[in-house]
């Protein structure tokens, strides 16, 4: 009786399959309900059908490409997909996202700037670098604002232990005998311009430290709220010493919480897994401890780092109007305005003319992976419309 039930299933557990797999669709949506996928993208709409697009294809491949991405139990399937790779394979599912010792996860360029498989900048890039920077402050000063820079630290040279093996392989640092960030320092020293320089700071806290979270999540490319948070205090004491403002001073208070808070999973997010990143997750919460004398207005350009930083700062209520620019948008009135914008130096898209006009200090935030974009074009868009800077727009 066993075997005659055997030799049924080994007959016809192929054609079992294929009918399963066939019949998806029909209960696809059923599978897929309550999943969510990051950074893939479905047509909005079943494409239109005409005789010339049936003539020359284009009707066929638009209704392909329409059904490959919303037929029902696409979701389930690709995430299935995408964990047996993370799993078993251990190769990451996205392109975009490389996979390190450990689980840890990094954007490529992380790795090849700490790396130097993408050289360092030139030394006529720093020289330009230094030219405008000087000019800039100059420009600002003439107009009675303040300008500081604001340095952010990258995942792949903290965690530089956790890179996988084939990239370290292709490590060229031992081919140079400086880095952007050494440079970046020299041309702020010689400009005489006020910085706070969290890779320094962290450099010097990351062994002693009171704050348990980590500096960086495995699952996310940006530093943690605890420790982003707290350079921004540190910041802020820097400010203080250099302004002609008194700002005040906040206190930083770091929580346990139970589900990550964005961006600490960004990175893992994007893979579609159907696991769950599981870690010690912590929040930060910062506060005025001293109220400042004064409420000068903010402009702050940079990038992604400011959202886990500079953001507590203006939420804190230290400045009066504030304008917080980061990568390809924009939030005023303590982030309840926003504006999204075609590309990170549209700036005639911006009010940049009323923004920086209205602004007491500008302040720019540099990743350390992104100093060969210092500023997005910001510096050179300001040099070129000197009069944004005056208080009259």
């Amino acid at each position: 009786m066993k075997s005659s039930i055997f030799r049924i299933i080994g007959k016809y557990w192929f054609i079992a399959a294929i009918t399963v797999s066939v019949m998806v669709p029909l209960y696809g949506k059923v599978l897929d309900k309550g999943l969510q996928l990051s950074g893939v993208t479905a047509a909005e709409s079943i494409p239109e059908i005409t005789k010339a697009g049936l003539w020359d294809g284009s009707s066929q491949t638009a209704v392909n490409s329409y059904w490959e991405n919303n037929f029902p139990g696409r979701k389930l399937l690709l995430k299935v997909r995408n964990q047996g790779m993370y799993s078993i394979v251990r190769t990451s599912p996205n392109n975009n996202v490389l996979l390190g010792k450990g689980a840890y996860l990094y954007e490529p360029q992380y790795i090849y700037r700490e790396l130097k498989i993408l050289p360092p900048c030139d030394s006529e890039y720093f020289s330009e670098l230094s030219d405008k920077l000087g000019r800039f402050k100059e420009l600002l000063s003439a107009n009675g604002k303040e300008l500081y820079v604001f340095i952010t630290p990258s995942k792949a040279h903290f965690c530089r232990d956790r890179i996988a093996a084939k990239h370290m392989l292709l490590d060229k640092t031992q081919e140079y005998d400086y880095s952007d960030y050494s440079e970046l320092l020299k041309v702020l020293d010689d400009n005489d311009i006020n910085y706070f320089d969290s890779v320094a700071y962290i450099e010097d806290h990351l062994g002693n430290s009171s704050i348990e979270a980590p500096l960086f999540y495995a699952s996310g490319i940006h530093w943690s709220h605890p420790w982003g948070e707290t350079c921004a205090k540190e910041l802020l004491e820097m400010m203080n010493k250099n302004s002609k403002y008194d700002l005040g001073s906040v206190e930083v208070t770091e929580t346990q919480v139970p589900d990550p808070v964005f961006p600490a999973t960004d990175l893992y997010d994007s893979l579609n897994l159907l696991r769950k990143a599981e870690d010690n997750w912590y929040n930060a919460d910062t506060v005025i401890a001293v109220e400042g004398k004064d409420k000068p207005s903010i402009f702050v350009r940079g990038g992604s780092f400011m959202g886990q930083s500079t953001t507590s700062l203006i939420k804190a209520g230290v400045f009066g109007k504030d304008v917080h620019y980061e990568n390809n948008y924009y939030y005023t009135d303590r982030y309840t305005v926003s504006k999204n914008l075609s590309s990170f130096d549209s700036y005639d898209e911006a009010e940049v003319d009323r923004m920086v006009g209205q602004s007491d200090i500008v302040l720019l935030e540099v990743n350390t992976s992104s100093i060969p974009r210092m500023g997005f074009g910001f510096i050179d868009y300001m040099l070129e419309h000197p009069d944004y800077c005056d208080s009259e727009f």
